[in-house]
């Protein structure tokens, strides 16, 4: 985990195991090359204080497995970061960041898939123990499109913002089967949590799913938000001092920690978005 892209910097000797390239060398290299057919990749938070440069240096990774490995196109299928709330004293405050890099390095680099964690993640965890969400999901998504099967497998995806009135109207890719479920739960309780030493910030008391659903959203301008799911699209509405208001931007889930109870008919949690 960084603090920022101002934190100091950590001097490493030659043989620091965290210096650059030490465990493409000493673990990676001396397997090569290996038969395989992708790559699964579960990593992100400890670029948190540098998501800026997640993505150029991502796909450089990306280039040089593939060159290392003899498959110029092999596929590389990445989780996204889970939600996460507190944990040693960092709160995720540029999770969100490391999450657009990593869907524009799924959306830019041929053959890259991106897993959406957005209910599997634990508030007071930055490694949440919900692992078979994602082995599932990762491997739905490998028997798709590495093995060519005929299974479910991509989460829904907010693609455009039209307007019904004033009431905003978001359309999804993948997004047959549209519903919204409640909550699960995220992690420890907030008594449990205190009971452990956790105390700043607070976790979330849980919430029932409509209130869930309004926490995820932000307008501009700012207002009292509305939402609710209907003919596979989020159609959200906003007043501004008891008066309806036209959304100009939409933002779901561009948070660190959240609970996204928005899926498709595959149970798949949407992307956070921002329109």
């Amino acid at each position: 985990m960084g603090g920022g892209s101002d934190s100091p910097v950590m001097a490493l000797i030659p043989q620091h195991p965290y210096r650059p390239c030490g465990l493409y060398h000493l673990m990676l290299k001396k397997v090569m090359p290996y038969t395989l057919r992708g790559f699964i990749w579960y990593q992100g938070c400890s670029d948190e204080g540098h998501a800026d440069l997640y993505h150029p240096i991502m796909s450089a990774l990306i280039r040089k497995w593939r060159e290392d490995f003899g498959g110029e196109a092999l596929p590389f299928i990445a989780v996204q970061l889970a939600p996460f709330g507190e944990w040693l004293g960092n709160f995720g405050n540029n999770f969100p960041a490391v999450r657009r890099a990593q869907q524009e390095t799924a959306d830019k680099v041929e053959n890259v898939y991106l897993v959406s964690m957005g209910d599997a993640g634990m508030y007071y965890d930055i490694h949440p123990k919900h692992k078979r969400k994602p082995g599932e999901r990762l491997a739905f998504t490998a028997l798709r499109n590495v093995y060519g099967k005929d299974i479910a497998c991509d989460a829904p995806r907010a693609e455009k913002m039209d307007y019904d009135g004033d009431t905003a109207v978001i359309r999804f890719r993948n997004g047959e089967g549209l519903r919204l479920i409640s909550p699960e739960d995220g992690g420890l309780s907030p008594e449990e949590a205190k009971k452990a030493g956790f105390t700043e910030p607070d976790a979330p008391e849980k919430k029932g799913a409509e209130e869930n659903l309004r926490s995820l959203i932000r307008t501009v301008p700012e207002g009292k938000v509305t939402a609710e799911i209907s003919d596979n699209t989020l159609r959200i509405s906003l007043t501004v001092d008891g008066k309806p208001v036209k959304p100009e931007k939409v933002e779901f889930a561009e948070l660190p920690y959240y609970e996204i109870n928005v899926v498709n008919g595959a149970g798949l949690p949407v992307y956070p978005f921002a329109l």
